[in-house]
C-alpha cells in the first residue's frame, strides 16, 4: 500500500481531501442534472424546477440551525454520555423544523409559492415541503462522520447517493413530471434519513432521549447565533435569484439559474486554504507577529491566485462556447450573465474571511453582509427595470465588491495598514502577466478557427500547457 505521508502528504490533508471529493461529486452530479433536464424540459419547465430548489436551497441553511457548525465545535470536548444528547437533541431540533415546515408546506403552499415569485410552484410545494422534513436529518451525517474520520465512508455514501439522485433525474426527464420527480427525491431523502440515523447509532451508540434541561437553554442560546449568521449568509448569496424570480418568472429565471453560477471548484479551493490558515493566523495573533499575520495573508491569496486568475481568463475566453454546448442554444441569453458573475472570481482571491474570525471581528464581517444584502436588493429592483435580466447580476457584482472594500477597510484600521498593503498585488500582476501568452493563443485559435469542440479543446491545451511552464518562476518567486 502506498503511504501518502512518506510524500508529505499527512492525515489532516489526506481526510481533507476525501471531504473535498465528496462534495465535488454532489456538486458534479447536480451539474450533469441540470444540463440533462435544461436539454430536455422546456424553459419554463426547467425555470420552475430551479424554482423549487431556490425554495429548498433557502430553506434548508436557515432550518439546520447552524447545527452541522455547532457538531464540530460541541462533540470533540464532549463525554460520551454527552455526545449522543447533543446527537438526540440536534435530531429532535431538525425533526421539529421539518415537521413544522412540511405542515406549512401543506396548509399554505399558495403563500410559499407567493414568496418564490411564482404561484406555478404551489402544485410542487407540498412535496417539496415533505422533501426538507424528510432530509433534515440527513445532515447530522457528514460532520458525525468526519469527527470519527470515516471519511472513505463518506466519500462512498456520497457517491452510491448521488448515482441514485441521477437516475431519478434520468428518469425524470423522460415523464416529463416536476411533481413526480420530487416525490422520488422525497422518498430518496427518506432513504437517506434511514442511513443517517443506522450509521450515527452504529457509530455512537444508544442513549436515552431524555435531554437535560441543563443542556437545552445554553444549547438554544449558540445554535441561535448560527442560525441568525446562516440566514445572513443564504440571503447574501440568493437575494439577486429572488429579484428575478419575482419580476421576471419562470422562464427569465430558467436563463438566469443557468449564468448565475460561480464555479465550484473555487468554493472547495477557498474553503480548503481557509481550513488550513486559520489555526496558524490565531496563533500568530495571539503572539502579536503582526508580519507573520500579513505574510501568512499574502502566501494563502498567492495559492488562491495561482488557480482563480487563470482560470477566471480561460473562462471569459469561452464562456461562449460551453454554455451552449452544455445547456443548448435556448440559452444563449445566460451567457451574458455568466460572463457578469464571472467579474466576481478577482475578488474571491482577496480571502479575509481568516483573519476576520481569528482577530475576533466576526462582528463586521456581519455587518459587511447585511451591507450586501441591502444594497444587492436596492440595486437588484432599480437595475431589472433598467436593463432587465442583466440587472440583477450586475447588483450582486457591484455589492460585493463594496463589500470588500468594507472588509479591507476594517482590516486596515485594525493592522494599521495602508489598504494598498494588505494584498500582494506584484504577485498577482505577475500572475495575470504570465496567464497572458497563452490567453492569447486561445484567443487567436477561437478568432481564426471558431468556437468549435476541436479550436476549444487545442486552445485549451496550449493555455494550460503555457501557463504551466511560466508557473515554476512564480512559484519561485512566491513565499515559501
Amino acid at each position: 500500500m502506498i503511504r501518502l505521508d512518506h510524500f508529505g502528504i499527512g492525515k489532516l490533508s489526506q481526510r481533507t481531501a476525501w471531504v473535498g471529493a465528496s462534495k465535488s461529486v454532489g456538486f458534479l452530479f447536480v451539474f450533469l442534472a441540470n444540463i440533462y433536464l435544461a436539454r430536455t424540459l422546456s424553459q419554463k419547465h426547467f425555470g420552475l424546477y430551479q424554482q423549487g430548489w431556490l425554495f429548498i436551497h433557502t430553506s434548508l441553511p436557515i432550518l439546520l440551525l447552524g447545527i452541522p457548525q455547532a457538531l464540530n465545535y460541541l462533540l470533540p470536548p464532549a463525554s460520551q454520555e454527552k455526545t449522543r444528547q447533543y446527537i438526540h437533541a440536534f435530531f429532535l431540533l431538525l425533526f421539529f423544523t421539518g415537521l413544522v415546515t412540511s405542515l406549512l408546506a401543506l396548509s399554505v403552499p399558495g403563500f410559499l409559492a407567493g414568496l418564490i415569485g411564482n404561484p406555478e410552484l404551489s402544485i410542487l410545494i407540498p412535496v417539496i415541503g415533505l422533501y426538507i422534513f424528510v432530509f433534515l436529518p440527513f445532515n447530522l451525517l457528514e460532520p458525525l462522520l468526519i469527527l470519527k474520520t470515516r471519511v472513505r465512508e463518506l466519500f462512498l455514501w456520497s457517491v452510491l447517493l448521488n448515482l441514485l439522485f441521477i437516475l431519478i433525474i434520468l428518469w425524470g426527464g423522460k415523464i416529463k413530471s416536476l411533481e413526480k420527480i420530487f416525490t422520488a427525491l422525497a422518498v430518496l431523502a427518506l432513504v437517506k434519513m434511514i442511513i443517517a440515523s443506522q450509521r450515527t447509532l452504529a457509530l455512537y451508540g444508544p442513549g436515552s432521549w431524555r435531554i437535560p434541561r441543563t443542556l437545552w437553554s445554553p444549547l438554544l442560546r449558540y445554535l441561535s447565533i448560527l442560525a441568525g449568521i446562516s440566514l445572513v449568509d443564504i440571503f447574501t448569496m440568493d437575494i439577486d435569484k429572488y429579484v428575478v424570480s419575482h419580476f421576471l418568472g419562470s422562464e427569465k429565471y430558467a436563463l438566469y439559474s443557468v449564468g448565475a453560477i460561480e464555479i465550484p471548484v473555487i468554493t472547495l479551493l477557498i474553503g480548503s486554504v481557509t481550513a488550513v490558515v486559520m489555526p496558524e493566523m490565531t496563533r500568530f495573533l495571539s503572539l502579536d507577529k503582526k508580519d507573520e499575520v500579513i505574510r501568512l495573508l499574502h502566501r494563502s491569496m498567492e495559492k488562491l491566485a495561482f488557480v482563480i486568475l487563470p482560470l477566471f481568463i480561460y473562462c471569459a475566453l469561452t464562456a461562449g462556447f460551453y454554455i451552449p454546448f452544455f445547456f443548448g442554444e435556448r440559452y444563449q441569453a445566460s451567457i451574458a450573465i455568466f460572463c457578469i458573475y464571472l467579474v466576481l472570481m478577482p475578488i474571491r482571491i482577496l480571502n479575509n474571511h481568516p483573519y476576520l474570525i481569528s482577530a475576533g471581528l466576526q462582528r463586521y464581517a456581519l455587518y459587511a453582509r447585511i451591507l450586501d444584502i441591502f444594497i444587492n436588493f436596492i440595486l437588484g429592483i432599480i437595475l431589472i427595470r433598467w436593463i432587465g435580466l442583466w440587472g440583477p447580476a450586475v447588483s450582486t457584482v457591484l455589492a460585493s465588491y463594496i463589500h470588500k472594500v468594507y472588509q479591507t477597510a476594517i482590516m486596515s484600521k485594525h493592522l494599521g495598514l495602508k489598504m494598498d498593503k494588505i494584498y500582494p498585488w506584484k504577485q498577482f500582476l505577475r500572475i495575470l502577466v504570465s496567464t497572458a501568452p497563452g490567453a492569447i493563443c486561445l484567443g487567436m485559435i477561437l478568432v481564426i478557427f471558431g468556437r468549435s469542440l476541436a479550436s476549444i479543446i487545442i486552445g485549451s491545451v496550449l493555455f494550460a500547457g503555457i501557463y504551466l511552464i511560466l508557473l515554476p518562476p512564480l512559484l519561485k518567486q512566491s513565499h515559501t
